[in-house]
């Protein structure tokens, strides 16, 4: 039997809305990867430089894409590092009237690596519906 490479997986918590993203971090405690404000011109993805206008203020906070089969282990990773701050973050979002989503992104081609396991637990869902966190699941093939 041969066993085909991981597909790539990133796993991240996206907030949204109109909101500056540095007041946010200091209210929740936690670091984020990624932010961006409004109308800023990103400069980060080479292959959006310059041309990318956001139409909303953004802060993430997640892991970084890796090989990875299955989605629960990084939900759980994603959900240990951010514990002490999850309160606050629900709060945050609550408070504030934005959105929270928990953003999957999986990277595969189907011809050279195994198919991702997209399956999360009840205390998973439970924790993350606490929150008022939506779950977007992308997914791209034949990369």
């Amino acid at each position: 039997m041969t066993v085909l490479p991981a597909p790539r997986m990133r796993v991240y918590l996206s907030v949204t809305g109109d909101f500056d993203p540095d007041d946010f971090t200091a209210r929740v405690g936690l670091s984020p990867s990624q932010t961006w404000r409004r109308g800023e011109r990103s400069a980060r993805d080479p292959q959006l430089a310059g041309r990318t206008v956001p139409v909303c203020d953004h802060w993430a906070f997640g892991l970084t894409e890796r090989p990875e089969f299955d989605l629960e282990l990084l939900v759980d990773e994603l959900l240990t590092l951010a514990e002490k701050g999850l309160s606050a973050l629900g709060q945050a979002v609550a408070d504030l009237g934005l959105n929270l989503e928990v953003t999957v992104v999986v990277k595969w081609d189907p011809a050279t690596t195994a198919s991702p396991a997209l399956h999360l637990r009840g205390r998973h869902l439970a924790l993350l519906g606490s929150l008022g966190a939506e779950v977007d699941i992308d997914l791209f093939a034949d990369c």
